[in-house]
C-alpha cells in the first residue's frame, strides 16, 4: 500500500501459476541460446507497479484477467481498512526481467 511516499507491505500471493509459465519461458530462452540461434545482449530488471484506488478494485481486475489463485480475504480486509482510515492507494508491485536476443547468423 502507498500513503504519503512510503510503502507498507501488506502480504504476498500465491502465483505458482504464473511462476511456472515464468519458469517454462525461461527454459526456452535459455534452449535457443544454448543451441546457437540467439545470443543475449541486454539484460534489465525492473518493478512493475500497478496502482488501484482500493483493494476491491485490484480484485475486480484480478477477476476480468482471469486470475485463478487464492487472494486472502484478510489482506483485502486490512488494506481496504487502512486505505479507508489513513488514505492513499493500493499497489502492486511486479518484478520483471526483461532481455534483447540478438539472432546470430
Amino acid at each position: 500500500m502507498w500513503q504519503e511516499g512510503r510503502v507498507d507491505r501488506l502480504g504476498h500471493l500465491d502465483q505458482e501459476e504464473d511462476i511456472q509459465d515464468i519458469l517454462e519461458a525461461r527454459a526456452r530462452l535459455d534452449s535457443v541460446e544454448g543451441d546457437g540461434w540467439y545470443v543475449t545482449e541486454r539484460r534489465r530488471f525492473f518493478d512493475l507497479l500497478a496502482h488501484f484506488p482500493s483493494a476491491d478494485d485490484w480484485v475486480a481486475y484480478q477477476a476480468r484477467e482471469g486470475y485463478s489463485g487464492e487472494i486472502p480475504a484478510e489482506l483485502i480486509a486490512t488494506a481496504n481498512r487502512l486505505l479507508e482510515t489513513e488514505g492513499g492507494e493500493f499497489v502492486v508491485r511486479e518484478p520483471i526481467r526483461a532481455s534483447v536476443l540478438k539472432r546470430l547468423p
